[in-house]
């Protein structure tokens, strides 16, 4: 009697002092987190990122087309727009390549059709905004982005998972000044109509302009997938 009453007492001390200090702690952290926003015209810094290469050989690129693809790569600038509201993020991308455009709604998933048939969602996750995209063959795609340097740039890890290997790259996006914003954790940037503002910066940070060069300039497109 006197050890069945003991754990009565345990129990209904548990559940006075434990349970509703836990909800209201969560609840609060849940109100005062910032949600990240990318939303803003991004340039690639060539100089501080790493090289693709290792994510194109694992995605099937033969070395003559990623000896290409650095070469031009490296003449040529690359710039992403995100525009990122409540509900969804577009990214468009301009590159030597060529323009595109993606978006993705959170919370859903996307079937995408083309040489590659890919599933792709996004969510935000702490202070980053991470794009996850199924490729086939039990290969998938983790593009995480966060805003670093006080929002003067975007670091983007690429994170390909495949049956054989993981293959990390890093790449960082410098903000372009002189349009719209750059990210931060309030308001929307608003992407510019094309991409010619001034010269460009070879380490980014804050200051850095963008100038319109490949691709005509035109910022539309995807990630590196």
């Amino acid at each position: 009697r006197t050890a069945m009453k003991r754990s009565q007492q345990y129990e209904d001390h548990e559940l006075h002092h434990h349970r509703p200090r836990t909800s209201h702690r969560h609840a609060g952290r849940h109100h005062e987190e910032p949600v990240p926003n990318i939303s803003g015209t991004w340039r690639l810094d060539k100089a501080r990122s790493d090289p693709i290469a290792p994510y194109l050989r694992a995605m099937g690129l033969c070395q003559i087309a990623i000896d290409g693809h650095h070469q031009k790569e490296a003449s040529t600038e690359t710039y992403y727009t995100f525009e990122q509201s409540a509900t969804a993020l577009t990214t468009s991308k301009a590159s030597w390549s060529g323009a595109s455009r993606r978006e993705l709604h959170f919370g859903e998933t996307r079937a995408e059709h083309g040489q590659i048939a890919k599933k792709a969602t996004v969510a935000v996750r702490g202070d980053a905004v991470v794009t996850t995209t199924e490729l086939g063959g039990k290969r998938t795609l983790y593009d995480t982005k966060t805003l670093v340097d006080d929002g003067a740039a975007i670091k983007m890890v690429l994170q390909l998972v495949t049956p054989e290997d993981t293959i990390t790259v890093v790449r960082w996006l410098a903000q372009c000044s002189g349009v719209g914003g750059g990210g931060g954790h309030d308001g929307l940037g608003v992407p510019p109509g094309d991409g010619s503002v001034g010269g460009p910066s070879e380490h980014g940070g804050p200051g850095s302009s963008c100038t319109g060069g490949g691709a005509g300039g035109s910022l539309s497109g995807d990630d590196d997938d």
